[in-house]
């Protein structure tokens, strides 16, 4: 068996490999030949990245986080059949749900790190959710928001900007109703997230402004925040 070539020998044998890449490529072509050789030069004699090594893939293209829609609903279009989501959608929920159970907020953090654009998760850019949690949540270490995750994924949904670019389905679904308007037991739901009091501030600001969550059409996290 043929040793590995050593680096030095490598250096010099990559000016000898190339020319003959180059004319095995010029004959091919002659004869109409357009595929590459699977020669594996670059495998055989190594790359900048080392033999053996494969160059990492490339992170996605990222693009702008669409923000809060500031559309009104009615009680009318309010959802709670999940079976009702797109797949993407649906399946990115149920990665929240399975990591918020598991108590551990890196596992959170690491799926709003993988989102292809830029998640919001507080007022201010924030490179790192458990950091920040841990902060907000010290008593608990940041779990609090796993709970809090729960219980907003719990609730009804709704679907804003529909047939846009923009489209997105919004945990809980009262952040795009009149709060002024709740029934008896639409209020009930939402204080399962907030207090009696915090609901009244809310409907005096004619805003909500507890944690809220969108995930695009396409599956891409967007936002979970507490904010307008």
């Amino acid at each position: 068996m043929v040793g590995a070539v050593p680096t030095k020998l490598r250096s010099m044998l990559r000016p000898i490999v190339l020319v003959l890449a180059l004319l095995a490529a010029g004959a091919l072509a002659a004869q109409g030949v357009t595929e590459p050789p699977a020669s594996g030069f670059g495998e055989r004699f190594g790359s900048d990245t080392g033999p053996g090594e494969l160059t990492p893939p490339q992170p996605p293209v990222s693009r702008e986080a669409v923000p809060p829609s500031t559309q009104r609903l009615e009680a009318g279009d309010i959802q709670r059949d999940l079976a009702r989501l797109p797949a993407p959608v649906r399946a990115l929920r149920e990665r929240l749900v399975e990591a918020a159970r598991g108590g551990d907020i890196a596992a959170l953090a690491a799926i709003i790190r993988q989102s292809p654009v830029r998640a919001r998760v507080d007022a201010d850019a924030v490179d790192d959710a458990a950091a920040l949690w841990r902060m907000q949540y010290p008593d608990s270490e940041g779990r609090e928001i796993l709970g809090l995750l729960l219980n907003l994924l719990d609730q009804p949904y709704v679907r804003v900007d529909a047939e846009t670019p923009n489209e997105m389905y919004v945990w809980p679904a009262y952040a795009h109703l009149a709060l002024s308007q709740l029934t008896p037991a639409q209020q009930v739901e939402v204080y399962r997230l907030v207090t009696g009091a915090d609901l009244q501030q809310m409907r005096e600001a004619a805003a909500w402004t507890f944690f809220r969550l969108g995930i695009g059409a396409d599956g891409t996290l967007h936002y979970f925040f507490a904010g307008e």
